[in-house]
């Protein structure tokens, strides 16, 4: 499935939300999935089940994003009501991923279906060019995530951060240079 007929869409029935991903679960679809679950919380939904099985790849960038999402929720489980967050019908390649980042225990996963009334309407995810600064934090943000919670993955991503740093402070220094440049 090439990266045009990756889509994320959502159906919210009360407090819960079913948030469909298809194709390719990977950082075009990050900062997306952040923003969505954060305005639906506001929105009072308490219990979100991302569907996967028509998700056939996960990405380091989606699950490191994901993983703060179920580290939120795992934080807020004092809260009334206890916010949820369960994966459904993850195939075994996508959970092998994150067993492997040594995350899968932030979810629930569950075998079933959507209900049988579920609308679910297509989620704007950015499409287009995104900013290659923006782009860089969101992938940053989400590789810091997961050494955080399983230190044995800097090893994994070491090469990843270093780089993201880098072009970072590169990309921030050429900013206030042509900032200043302008500003003259």
């Amino acid at each position: 499935m090439n990266e045009s007929a990756a889509r994320m869409s959502v159906c919210v029935k009360g407090p819960s939300a079913w948030v469909k991903i298809v194709g390719r679960a990977d950082y075009h679809f990050s900062e997306a999935l952040k923003k969505l679950v954060h305005g639906l919380r506001q929105r009072d939904c308490s219990r979100f089940l991302l569907e996967f099985t028509d998700c056939n790849f996960m990405d380091s960038t989606f699950a490191g994003t994901l993983s703060r999402l179920g580290r939120e929720f795992a934080q807020a489980r004092n809260d009334n009501p206890a916010p949820s967050l369960s994966l459904v019908n993850a195939n075994q390649r996508v959970a092998d991923t994150l067993d492997n980042l040594g995350v899968i225990h932030l979810f629930q996963l569950l075998k079933e279906g959507a209900p049988d009334d579920a609308e679910f309407q297509p989620v704007e995810t950015g499409a287009g060019k995104p900013d290659r600064t923006q782009l860089n934090r969101v992938i940053l943000d989400a590789h810091c995530e997961l050494v955080d919670i399983n230190p044995a993955n800097f090893e994994k991503f070491k090469d990843v951060l270093q780089y993201l740093e880098e072009d970072l402070k590169k990309m921030e220094g050429e900013s206030k240079t042509s900032g200043q440049k302008s500003g003259a």
